[in-house]
């Protein structure tokens, strides 16, 4: 979690807006909505490649406006995650113009050999994502 200073509005507008995080997200290569489903939820497809890793799967997003994320990888056979279960969160900070972003991850990898290098880079990674979506905010909203 992070305390930061923007409104959780504005916070959840651009961690919603999946078509962009390619052109901010450290490592992520490829970012597209697939299909809406609803107002309140969408399938988004996003491709990682961190160092020897390369991943591309789907995940099916649910909206709570102005609160929270959800983010669920479907599994694919052979893929880098059996599990993976992102949520964002968005809470009122002290100030009209503060947020308090609460950043969960739940995943199961499908190897030992990428347990291993998950759990090497995964709290740089974590705090990257944090970092990088802070930065945007920072630039759409000054």
């Amino acid at each position: 979690s992070k305390t930061v200073q923007h409104s959780p509005e504005d916070l959840f507008a651009v961690v919603a807006d999946v078509d962009r995080y390619r052109e901010f997200v450290p490592f992520c290569a490829g970012s597209r909505v697939l299909r809406r489903t609803s107002h309140s939820r969408f399938e988004a497809e996003l491709e990682i490649g961190f160092r020897l890793f390369n991943e591309r799967y789907v995940s099916d997003v649910s909206l709570v406006p102005g609160e929270s994320v959800t983010a669920e990888a479907v599994s694919t056979p052979g893929g880098l995650f059996e599990r993976l279960v992102s949520t964002w969160r968005f809470e009122r900070g002290a100030h009209p113009r503060e947020c308090v972003v609460k950043f969960d991850i739940d995943f199961r990898v499908g190897s030992v050999l990428h347990a291993q290098a998950v759990r090497l880079f995964f709290e740089e990674v974590s705090r990257m994502q944090i970092n990088a979506f802070e930065a945007r905010c920072d630039e759409i909203y000054g």
